[in-house]
């Protein structure tokens, strides 16, 4: 699992809105122990757009319940706005959403589903700045895209969105 920063501005000087130290979660069903997510830091700063990206079954889907309150760590603390999180009461926990936003992955919505996934990432190259590059370069920051959450550029090429599973 990977955290994915925008990077046009360094944000660690503005105030951190959301931390957590040593983030962990274990799901116990009978004999089977799972660890979902074990022993993250994270440091959001205000103004910061933050992705959660990995392979399927890494953890980012329990990580983002912990994040919005609809799961608690087995251990570890998170901190919101430079204080322990505390969710205890539904007045409280309303308090915190209202200073929280989660955009979920939905394919369908976010990408055209008649447009390849090379497309797509060639697409997001260009608006960035990215139109004067060689082919060669695009293809390399494309390859570099994929490789910084886990994904083989290869294996994505002439795919379509509805093609890839949730955790791609």
């Amino acid at each position: 699992m990977t955290f994915g920063q925008n990077r046009d501005k360094d944000f660690s000087k503005e105030p951190l809105c959301l931390s957590g130290r040593d983030v962990t979660r274990v799901f116990q069903t009978g004999k089977t122990t799972t660890v979902a997510v074990d022993h993250v830091n994270f440091d959001f700063h205000k103004g910061e757009l933050i992705s959660i990206v990995g392979e399927s079954g890494s953890g980012k889907t329990t990580l983002s319940k912990m994040l919005l309150g609809l799961l608690e760590p087995t251990s570890g603390e998170i901190f919101f706005r430079g204080e322990k999180r505390d969710i205890s009461t539904g007045a409280k926990k309303r308090e915190y959403w209202k200073g929280i936003q989660a955009i979920f992955q939905d394919p369908f919505s976010s990408y055209n589903v008649f447009h390849k996934i090379d497309s797509v990432l060639l697409d997001c190259i260009n608006m960035r700045g990215g139109k004067n590059l060689s082919k060669d370069e695009k293809f390399h920051m494309m390859e570099e895209a994929c490789s910084f959450v886990n994904l083989k550029f290869a294996e994505l090429t002439n795919k379509y969105p509805f093609e890839l599973s949730g955790g791609q």
